[in-house]
């Protein structure tokens, strides 16, 4: 139950998943911020900013690994 072999991409193909991992990680680095940004208006909710920070830390480490994985 190994990774499935590595297909040939034509240069079409890698071009144009380099683009969609790039668009990728915008939005998701771009959700973080949102919540970086919601937690500045929140701070004096320690609980909810707890829950934001994991939220952003989550979304940074899965995004890291999927997209590594991709490659």
């Amino acid at each position: 139950m190994g990774r499935p072999a590595k297909k040939e991409r034509t240069l079409e193909q890698t071009t144009d998943l380099l683009r969609a991992i790039d668009d990728a990680r915008e939005l998701i680095y771009g959700a973080c911020f949102k919540l970086i940004r919601a937690q500045d208006i929140i701070v004096d909710e320690k609980d909810t900013l707890y829950r934001l920070q994991v939220a952003v830390q989550v979304l940074r480490n899965y995004a890291e690994q999927d997209l590594t994985q991709i490659k």
